[in-house]
């Protein structure tokens, strides 16, 4: 019975989300075409900046992403599940399943979720090192709680702040947005957590924050994806080898369509009790 009840419960909450963030809206993987500025390769800087990420004091109801990276073991951003007292994926429109446990970097905007779900995984990279400043990443994704996709092209590491319901002070990747699929504009929240792939379909790590005004976007240092699998006993992730794509700026809303049709990108539910 309990497993009946789970299952008619996250019936119920994913009705809810599907209604607020799905009802009217169609993915739509056709690209708008923007222009690339060509950028000479070299190794990505350290830009020596700060990036302040203010955080809510409480958690709320919200959504974001995730993605399989081993057997039942996801991973996303620990803004998007801190301080909820449910998580969830969202499978199919009113179709969900509750994440068991779940592992928050300390010091790190990532996190590791085992699910009683196993879907292919995506393959990880645990390192920056070898990346070319100008390099194309793209991001896959439920922005504003739809099916949504950017790209963009690195432009080296700084240091994000999060303050709020907890501290956080970490190296991040910054990635200067240069195009979205067609229909996607304003804001990229509830695209938290979910993959950065580089052009050969591997992941670099979890998207983790936006600075609009400054058309950035920025992801979890690889490192720290790595140091967390560890933690949550899941270093065997980095082992996953069937890769999607390769990604290319004429293909990559098509590539994220695929992804979340097979549950290899999935949104993530948080649920608060108050």
């Amino acid at each position: 019975m309990r497993g009946i009840d789970t299952l008619v419960y996250l019936a119920v909450i994913a009705g809810i989300v599907y209604a607020v963030f799905f009802y009217g809206k169609d993915e739509n993987p056709t690209l708008r075409p923007e222009p690339i500025v060509e950028v000479e390769p070299e190794i990505p800087p350290d830009l020596g900046s700060e990036i302040y990420v203010p955080l809510a004091d409480e958690a709320v109801n919200s959504t974001g992403t995730a993605y399989a990276v081993a057997d039942g073991v996801w991973v996303t951003a620990r803004h998007v599940v801190n301080g909820c007292d449910q998580v969830g994926l969202i499978l199919r429109e009113t179709q969900g399943v509750l994440v068991t446990s779940k592992t928050e970097a300390e010091n790190a905007d990532v996190a590791v979720l085992r699910v009683d779900l196993d879907r292919t995984p995506v393959p990880v990279r645990f390192a920056d090192a070898g990346l070319k400043t100008g390099q194309l990443a793209f991001h896959v994704g439920y922005p504003q709680g739809a099916p949504g996709e950017a790209a963009s092209k690195l432009m080296g590491s700084e240091t994000m702040v999060q303050r709020g319901r907890y501290l956080g002070r970490e190296r991040v990747l910054a990635w200067a947005e240069a195009s979205r699929t067609a229909g996607l504009q304003g804001s990229l929240a509830g695209i938290s957590g979910g993959p950065a792939f580089l052009d050969d379909g591997a992941v670099i790590g979890p998207t983790v924050a936006e600075a609009p005004r400054r058309g950035r976007i920025y992801t979890a240092a690889p490192e720290n994806v790595e140091s967390t699998l560890v933690a949550a006993g899941a270093a065997a992730a980095a082992d996953a080898t069937v890769a999607p794509g390769p990604f290319s700026l004429e293909n990559y809303g098509d590539e994220a369509r695929l992804l979340r049709h097979d549950l290899r990108v999935a949104k993530v539910m948080c649920v608060v009790n108050r």
